[in-house]
């Protein structure tokens, strides 16, 4: 009987530890957000490249890669959240919160079929440039989304400077 009560209370102590073991696809994330950190860019939750003021759900994840210098004033989002926005050339993607001379807007819009299918936008604003998403890759796209921000952050630096 005393042996009885001994597993019971074993089994009520270990269950807790188990539960706050991560599953696969958190261990997955871990590891992305780690390997982003070590090529310099930043993680931050996000809510919807297109959102109204009052929608604070953040939803995404931007990846972004720090302006050097103070190069933007101006935010350029490029989304295909909704219908919200301006026309781009690529079909079903549309310019929030206006848009860049065209030259730039071309390396934005290039890097668009590179981007991994869980992209919902692209964001240029005062900080970097960053690439807003689902999170639903492998740990190499994070090389390929650090190569195309330093792709569009060089873009920048030769049009600004």
């Amino acid at each position: 009987m005393d042996w009885i009560i001994v597993i019971v209370i074993v089994t009520i102590a270990v269950t807790p530890v188990i539960g706050l073991r991560g599953s696969n696809r958190q261990k997955k994330i871990v590891k992305m957000r780690q390997r982003a950190r070590d090529l310099g860019m930043q993680v931050i939750l996000h809510r919807r490249p297109d959102a109204e003021d009052d929608d604070g759900d953040l939803d995404f994840v931007c990846y972004k890669l720090l302006w050097k210098k103070d190069l933007v004033t101006d935010t350029y989002v490029l989304h295909c959240c909704s219908a919200r926005g301006l026309d781009s050339s690529v079909s079903g993607w549309r310019w929030f919160n206006g848009k860049p001379d065209p030259e730039l807007a071309a390396v934005f819009e290039s890097v668009i079929s590179e981007a991994p299918d869980s992209t919902v936008g692209i964001l240029c604003d005062q900080i970097g440039i960053g690439i807003i998403w689902k999170e639903n890759a492998t740990i190499g796209v994070v090389d390929s989304i650090h190569m195309m921000l330093l792709q569009m952050q060089r873009a920048f630096e030769k049009k600004v400077i």
